[in-house]
């Protein structure tokens, strides 16, 4: 692959930073709520997270795994941003729920469906794992916590990983557990990128400074913009940098790429051939992870969509259908008229 720092080169110049400026004032100019939800397994410490960012109690905190049972809202200024702020119930399991309260599950099932809820509104994801897993698992993530990051990214939600507890570990202990952890989520997680590690103590405040910019920075990617001219000049200077890498005739099939849409970013790629040659799902990464060091999109979730040339059986299969269509409204049409006759 060409180096990212090359690829940058490649796509800059005086017209390319002209549009930067203007896609970012159309990032910026994007207005509203940051919507921030604080998620994890019970006893993550996330309330602890939450009223330290905060500087109040606006959570129950103890040693009581499940102590949250609510989603708290609380709304707050970050510079001229309005947040709101989302601490939900810890993330229960569904097998889980009957030990997290004395009626069979059932107020422990209730917080998880708001928790879903909570993640579907959300824009930015802080998911609290417990650093102290290094001392005595060999999981950096237990399969729920991996669960939840697949949803978050799934929903195309922005998400950073905050290590809490991290001052129960020494400085070499630290080490090890973040390559670890980095390196599983960069394995499972291609289509978010590099997601943002941050190692804190909730309750001592060590690290806590350091959570809003990482997110604020993320959401402005999130909501980010990108021209298609600087587009397609882009995939033009890739296809010539790839030239004898192997992917030069895979690059070469794409004739017209533009952004239709952000939060998240989601591209289409227009591309010679038929959906009975489709491109390979590791060029669709590569390209992704491209469009992140090129264009800005570090550390959130990219999605392409390739556009196929429509064959001769496929678009008489589509105006078949639309024809069908067409027919099956005009006779309900012309139903509900004879019906409004005969009253």
């Amino acid at each position: 692959a060409a180096p990212a720092a090359e690829l940058a080169e490649a796509a800059g110049g005086e017209e390319d930073e002209a549009e930067e400026e203007e896609e970012g004032a159309a990032a910026g100019g994007a207005g509203g709520v940051m919507k921030l939800a604080i998620m994890g397994l019970p006893n993550a410490g996330k309330s602890t997270l939450l009223n330290r960012l905060l500087g109040e109690e606006r959570s129950l905190t103890g040693p009581e795994p499940g102590l949250t049972r609510d989603a708290v809202r609380a709304s707050w200024m970050y510079g001229s941003q309005p947040v709101e702020l989302v601490d939900t119930a810890g993330w229960i399991g569904v097998g889980d729920t009957a030990s997290y309260d004395d009626v069979g599950g059932e107020v422990a099932s209730m917080s998880r469906r708001a928790a879903f809820k909570s993640l579907a509104q959300v824009h930015v994801v802080l998911l609290v794992v417990d650093a102290r897993r290094a001392l005595s698992s060999q999981r950096v993530l237990s399969r729920r916590e991996i669960s939840l990051a697949h949803s978050v990214i799934r929903e195309g939600k922005a998400l950073v990983v905050v290590a809490n507890k991290a001052d129960a570990l020494s400085a070499h202990e630290r080490k090890v557990y973040v390559e670890a952890l980095r390196r599983n989520l960069s394995e499972r997680f291609l289509e978010a990128g590099h997601v943002p590690i941050l190692q804190v103590s909730a309750r001592e405040g060590q690290g806590v400074e350091r959570l809003m910019p990482t997110v604020a920075e993320l959401y402005g990617a999130w909501n980010k913009r990108v021209s298609t001219a600087r587009l397609n000049r882009f995939v033009q200077r890739l296809s010539l940098r790839m030239v004898g890498s192997g992917m030069d005739s895979t690059i070469a099939r794409i004739k017209f790429m533009a952004q239709v849409k952000s939060r998240p970013p989601t591209f289409n790629a227009f591309v010679s051939g038929s959906r009975q040659q489709p491109m390979p799902r590791n060029f669709e990464a590569f390209l992704a992870q491209q469009i992140r060091e090129v264009m800005g999109f570090q550390g959130v979730p990219v999605r392409i969509w390739f556009r196929y040339k429509e064959t001769r059986v496929e678009r008489q299969k589509r105006l078949r259908a639309l024809a069908a269509s067409r027919k099956t409204l005009g006779g309900a049409a012309a139903a509900s008229a004879a019906r409004e006759d005969a009253e």
